[in-house]
């Protein structure tokens, strides 16, 4: 079996293209293709809007992963991680776990896993 991943919902960097729109037909498409499975959807809270969680609880079934918190292009620039190094491994922990808390209860379905951003991450991060 093939498992399909898409990041970067609802978008990284402010591009035009990326509407709740285009993803809503991209995600029709997507799952009339793969024939209604389940796909893994890269969510990035930081960057949601009350119509992206409506439409994740309403509109899909994907499984949602965290990609990232705010997807932070800048501090992925200078870190190469969303988690700058002067933060200590209690605090990425306790960013990540009470995110994707947050996420759980918007979503209305669990989020098992954390994808993250640029797939960059360190030690403090996986542990």
């Amino acid at each position: 079996m093939i498992r399909i991943r898409v990041d970067d919902f609802p978008q990284t960097k402010g591009e035009p293209q990326h509407t709740l729109q285009a993803f809503r037909e991209f995600h029709r498409e997507l799952s009339a293709l793969i024939g209604g499975h389940r796909y893994l959807l890269g969510v990035i809270p930081g960057r949601m809007g009350v119509d992206d969680v409506l439409f994740l609880r309403n509109e899909t079934d994907v499984v949602i992963g965290m990609h990232g918190i705010h997807h932070d292009e800048t501090k992925l620039d200078i870190y190469q991680n969303e988690f700058p190094p002067y933060m200590s491994r209690n605090e990425v922990a306790r960013q990540i776990i009470e995110t994707a808390g947050a996420l759980e209860n918007a979503v209305g379905r669990k989020v098992q896993l954390y994808m993250p951003p640029r797939n960059l991450i360190d030690h403090r991060t996986v542990a």
